[in-house]
């Protein structure tokens, strides 16, 4: 078995899985030391999150969603598509929730630019995101590695429903 997403899915059983992502792990460790709450959210659990979100969090609070990345060699940030697309679906399910981000007490009404730039290339690419995740670059590297079942379970659009909290060192289930 490795970290591949196809190889868990294969697994017979599993309890517990423990999955070191090295710039994702690395940012939620360290804003568990300042933020009171993280989730962890992919295209496959977007929607449930922002559904979880909009249903237990206060309307006043203000959600920050981070599109990770990966590392390149020498540590440096290599922006990915999949995570911006990921962060987008996540954002348009807020919307759909009615949760718009800014109150009119801040003078402004609905998300950041940024956000609405994450949930534009979401709504962009979703009619054929099984077709974007395997050409861009991050999905021709998996394929060109052996791993093409990787990248069409990454594109199972909310096909989970497990919200993934950060609590007492791990992610888990509220």
């Amino acid at each position: 078995m490795s970290l591949s997403p196809s190889s868990l899915r294969d697994a017979r059983s599993l309890s517990r899985v423990v999955l070191p992502s090295p710039n994702g792990s690395s940012i939620a460790y360290e804003l568990a030391q300042e933020v009171p709450l993280i989730a962890a959210v992919s295209l496959r659990n977007a929607a449930a999150t922002a559904e979880w979100v909009a249903a237990e969090l206060p309307l006043d609070l203000v959600v920050a969603v981070i599109a990770a990345g990966e590392l390149w060699p020498g540590d440096s940030l290599r922006p990915a598509l999949e995570d911006q697309i990921g962060a987008g679906a996540f954002i348009a399910g807020l919307a759909a929730a009615g949760r718009g981000g800014f109150t009119p007490e801040d003078g402004r009404e609905g998300f950041s630019p940024e956000a609405d730039a994450a949930m534009a290339v979401f709504n962009a690419v979703e009619p054929r995101l099984h077709h974007a995740l395997r050409d861009c670059s991050s999905g021709r590297e998996l394929i060109g590695a052996g791993h093409a079942d990787d990248v069409e379970i990454a594109a199972e659009l909310d096909a989970g429903t497990a919200v993934a909290l950060l609590r007492d060192g791990a992610f888990q289930q509220p």
